[in-house]
């Protein structure tokens, strides 16, 4: 199921980035320091409960890394990345897991009507989105033979995404960017001998999501160097099975190389 689950998105985006390559259009002005190959790292709190393994709240810091690379066309704008965030001492009292949380993503974007915001132009844009979501959740502990210590939810989710962008300066502008799951294949690790429900069920937004969310600072640095200093939220909520649910929030810096 998971070997599926792994080659379907891989092939959702996979298709995406070859009609993105095909395709031959001009760049629209106004994002000229948005475009291009982005990398971002950065460390915040994290918590979750994940009823699978216990009702328990489990809570830490946790390293986070990121790469994505943004395109923009004469009528859609394409975004394609990867984000992955890791750690083994996510803690409740004395017993530690280890935390795996990977995420590849993209998106197609178009403009909507030209906005005026704090007296300045701002841009929005707006558009459907497909994701790739898997987290894992190990407890570091001895289990019994009945026991269970182990917690794998993924979602292969279609949703929206959202871009906002006002110019400050010639140098800086705000940025800010919601990206959430509406319908969801979702899978769960269930124990065969204490339940019979199904590993994978289709979710909505309502049942199970993912969400993440950005604002940010952005700095021209030169031509094709920019950089960002930005605040991120990250939320995953599933409601079937066992329920789950986790947060997080940073503080990254992200460099971007423009075209």
């Amino acid at each position: 199921m998971k070997n599926e689950i792994v080659l379907i998105s891989l092939l959702l985006v996979g298709s995406g980035f070859m009609n993105e390559v095909k395709s031959q259009s001009e760049p629209v002005s106004g994002l000229r320091h948005r475009r291009g190959l982005t990398v971002e790292f950065g460390r915040g709190g994290y918590a979750i409960t994940d009823e699978n393994i216990s009702r328990e709240k489990y809570a830490g810091s946790i390293p986070w890394v990121g790469v994505e690379w943004a395109r923009d066309h004469t009528r859609n704008h394409f975004r394609l990345g990867f984000e992955a965030l890791n750690s083994s001492s996510i803690r409740n009292h004395n017993v530690t897991t280890t935390i795996t949380q990977v995420s590849l993503h993209q998106a197609f974007l178009y403009p909507l009507s030209d906005l005026r915001l704090f007296k300045r132009d701002a841009t929005l844009l707006l558009g459907p989105s497909t994701e790739f979501f898997i987290l894992m959740n190990s407890q570091d502990i001895a289990v019994a033979a009945l026991g269970f210590a182990q917690s794998i939810a993924a979602l292969i989710s279609v949703g929206v995404r959202s871009e906002l962008t006002i110019p400050l300066t010639s140098r800086i502008q705000a940025e800010g960017s919601l990206r959430a799951g509406v319908l969801s294949l979702a899978a769960r690790m269930v124990d065969d001998e204490r339940t019979d429900e199904p590993p994978a069920r289709l979710l909505t937004a309502l049942s199970g999501t993912h969400v993440v969310f950005r604002l940010g600072i952005r700095y021209s640095l030169s031509e094709r160097w920019s950089c960002r200093l930005a605040y991120a939220s990250d939320i995953t909520r599933i409601s079937s099975w066992n329920p789950l649910l986790s947060a997080s929030d940073f503080l990254n810096l992200s460099l971007t190389w423009g075209l």
